[in-house]
């Protein structure tokens, strides 16, 4: 079985990245200073959003 998708859009701002994502009507948002931390806090979020499920993230980003 293939891993579901979550599609998660990236926008650089003036102080760091920010991000927006819909996980079936959960929507999650995060930031961070770098884009490193931007990362380990959307898959901290997603984890929280669907816990105990396997989940591909693809990020987009939008600049």
């Amino acid at each position: 079985m293939e891993t579901p998708k979550i599609l998660i859009s990236v926008i650089k701002e003036e102080t760091g990245y920010s991000a927006r994502g819909n996980i079936n009507g959960r929507y999650i948002f995060t930031q961070g200073e770098d884009y490193d931390e931007l990362r380990n806090n959307i898959f901290e979020a997603v984890k929280l959003a669907i816990p105990n499920t396997q989940v591909g993230v693809e990020i987009i980003e939008s600049i």
